[in-house]
């Protein structure tokens, strides 16, 4: 999966100085990425600024030098994980307008880069979740952006499935209840590891992606017979 730039992605966040020069760069992108793997085995309150610098090898000063603080250093985390969602979308989608596509590749392609996106930022999520729980302010920017995604999908989906159904407004939330069940098996995963199988299992690709055809087809054979008229 293609990284997003995380200084460039930065550009002018609070909190965060843009480094001028290449070695700045190279600080920053070894600050955030040794976050966001200190973040997949611990909660963000046991994660000090000094066990992340000296997972990137970085003194203190290098990190104060880019970032305002921890908290800072988190909104930072959050913003390029919303940014690699918002880049994998919209790569995603078009790629669907181009090409032979099957619905079963389709789904498949969709729930493998769904995983190793959230694989990916699942501490930064998982401690999004935890911090923000009573409030809506830290998932906000992650639910919209797979709202949007979802929605662009639809059509697509559509295409795929073949004949224009009897009843297109059922078929349509039977395809949004489809990608609420990926996203939620997934996103689960990643908080509450519930087994058999991990997020870092590549057999949930296959499981996942085949149930999801499946519940898609029935459910269009399901509308397609209550439309049916009787003989």
């Amino acid at each position: 999966m293609k990284k997003t730039n995380g200084p460039a992605a930065l550009a002018g966040h609070a909190g965060y100085l843009s480094p001028r020069y290449s070695k700045g760069q190279r600080t920053a992108d070894a600050l955030l990425e040794s976050g966001r793997r200190l973040l997949r085995t611990r909660p963000l309150e046991a994660m000090s600024i000094q066990d992340l610098c000296a997972q990137a090898e970085v003194t203190t000063g290098a990190f104060y030098g880019r970032f305002r603080g921890k908290d800072a250093f988190f909104a930072a985390l959050q913003k390029l994980a919303v940014e690699d969602i918002r880049q994998a979308s919209q790569r995603r989608l078009a790629e669907l307008d181009e090409g032979d596509w099957t619905l079963d590749d389709t789904l498949a392609v969709l729930v493998r880069n769904t995983r190793l996106w959230v694989l990916r930022h699942e501490g930064v999520l998982r401690a999004t979740l935890l911090q923000h729980q009573d409030e809506a302010a830290g998932w906000a920017p992650f639910r919209r952006m797979t709202h949007e995604f979802v929605e662009g999908l639809v059509p697509r989906i559509e295409r795929l499935m073949g004949a224009d159904a009897p009843d297109a407004q059922a078929r349509r939330l039977h395809i949004r209840f489809g990608f609420q069940m990926m996203f939620g098996t997934i996103v689960n995963a990643a908080i509450n590891n519930p087994g058999p199988l991990t997020l870092s299992d590549r057999r949930m690709d296959t499981e996942l992606s085949q149930a999801l055809c499946l519940y898609l087809r029935v459910q269009t054979v399901r509308t397609n017979h209550a439309r049916t008229p009787p003989r």
